[in-house]
């Protein structure tokens, strides 16, 4: 029994409509052609979905929402995490004495992880893409901590953190 039916809007290319009679349009094998990976491809479709009102592909768009979100946003998040385990732990994870502001990061960051699984669970994929974004861009302020206070080092000040 069918319990939920998930349904979008239109799907336009660069403000027109796509025609695949006319030639309006990225196609599969157009696409293959470009050397982009598919996965770019599925994120971007995905940010911009067309859940509540019609939405257009934009190849301007694609190349800077993937610049912008999955290069300067998530793949920066997961080098830090990467390039700070590495130089200043010997790639493991530390005890940590966590201070305020790390427990006011880490509680912003687990509500943007709940709202992306409430999200999902609703079938509003576009909306819970935006949630991890939203909670990465979040991580990513990881970049403004002093590595030493999660062993025996003295509090850090930091300013400016808005979680």
């Amino acid at each position: 029994m069918v319990t939920l039916m998930c349904a979008t809007d239109y799907l336009n290319y660069e403000n027109d409509k796509f025609s695949k009679s006319r030639g309006v349009g990225v196609f599969g094998t157009d696409a293959m052609s470009t050397g982009i990976d598919a996965d770019i491809y599925r994120f971007y479709l995905l940010l911009v979905r067309p859940e509540n009102q019609d939405a257009s592909f934009s190849w301007n768009d694609l190349v800077l929402q993937n610049n912008m979100q999955l290069v300067d946003n998530v793949s920066h998040l997961i080098h830090l995490a990467v390039d700070l385990l590495d130089k200043h732990f010997a790639g493991i994870v530390p005890a940590m004495r966590l201070l305020d502001e790390d427990i006011q990061l880490l509680s912003a960051v687990n509500r943007g992880i709940a709202n992306y699984l409430q999200h999902m669970e609703e079938v509003r994929l576009k909306e819970g893409l935006r949630d991890v974004l939203a909670a990465s861009r979040l991580a990513n302020q990881i970049q403004s901590f002093q590595p030493g206070h999660w062993s025996t080092a003295p509090k850090r000040k930091r300013s400016g953190l808005q979680p």
